[in-house]
């Protein structure tokens, strides 16, 4: 069994999709959506994705994909990759092809120089990750948002469509919301640029460029904002545009500011499925493998999430 390697762009993406794509699509009507998450991807510089497959006399057994992209840890820019689209034929399962496969990525991870491989395992395969050495390491949050308390008067701001020229704007806020925060992806405004095209997702800002938030059907899962915005003004603004929930990284600082007000909080933590991850010692310094052993040595005692729009 040999394997072949491609990387994918956007002139070769509908072959390589049309022969990976069947198992995670209910119908054809999917396939635009499905499509637009790489097509969109491929536009960012700091996406790159390689698509694998494992041959037997030229008939595809298995294949899956590497997305690379670059996080920062404790301020250090890392490169991480995640492993996705990881299919086997229906001929070939039960032949420990899929114990293949990652044993293949980890090999191509370290050879690539990188430092975290990350897999989002759906429950019917989440034993199966845990034997190959993945650890889960996020834990999902949710924020019953209502009025916040005392006796201040919130200042509602308008919310608009960006344009182009707040994409600087945009992604300032991002940096100083997120950059602190554990898995915290680089970005640039060619990303944001990418947000506004998919339409799973809806990007907007306040018309005076105190903050901005993506949601995704009545759920805000991302809030970025400048230092100096009052709290109050984001989650009552937020209210007031018909939201009343949030799933952000716990120590967000409107999560913080919630939790301060009474509002309802709930946080569910999975070691072995949704969000798992693998680290390669061999590309890490001292410093960060200990920094990352603290996720897969104590699962869930330490908080990290990835945002939703930076999963593959």
């Amino acid at each position: 069994m040999r394997i072949t390697e491609l990387k994918v762009d956007l002139e070769n993406l509908d072959s390589v999709l049309e022969r990976s794509r069947t198992e995670f699509l209910g119908s054809i009507e999917a396939y635009p959506d499905f499509r637009s998450r790489f097509s969109i991807g491929l536009l960012d510089p700091n996406t790159n994705i390689k698509y694998f497959e494992l041959l037997e006399s030229e008939e595809v057994c298995a294949s899956f994909m590497l997305v690379y992209k670059q996080m920062r840890l404790n301020l250090k820019i890392v490169r991480v990759c995640f492993l996705t689209q990881v299919i086997v034929s229906k001929r070939f399962r039960g032949q420990g092809l899929t114990y293949r496969i990652a044993e293949y990525a980890e090999r191509q991870a370290i050879s690539d120089r990188i430092a975290v491989t990350f897999v989002v395992a759906r429950r019917t395969v989440k034993d199966l990750y845990a034997k190959l050495g993945f650890v889960g390491f996020s834990h999902f949050c949710r924020i019953s948002l209502r009025e916040p308390g005392g006796s201040g008067i919130s200042n509602l701001k308008k919310i608009i469509s960006p344009q182009e020229s707040d994409l600087k704007s945009i992604l300032a806020m991002y940096e100083d919301s997120y950059s602190e925060l554990n898995f915290h992806f680089d970005r640039c405004e060619e990303s944001f640029k990418g947000i506004l095209k998919l339409p799973k997702y809806c990007l907007q800002i306040a018309s005076d460029k105190s903050f901005y938030f993506v949601s995704s059907s009545n759920e805000v899962i991302e809030i970025g904002m400048q230092k100096k915005v009052a709290k109050r003004d984001v989650v009552s603004t937020l209210l007031s545009e018909g939201f009343d929930c949030l799933k952000l990284h716990r120590d967000h600082e409107i999560s913080k500011y919630a939790v301060s007000q009474g509002m309802e909080y709930s946080e569910r933590f999975e070691s072995r499925e949704g969000h798992l991850l693998r680290i390669h010692i061999e590309n890490l310094t001292a410093p960060q493998v200990k920094d990352l052993e603290a996720y897969t040595k104590f699962p869930g005692a330490q908080s990290a999430e990835i945002l939703e729009i930076d999963q593959w």
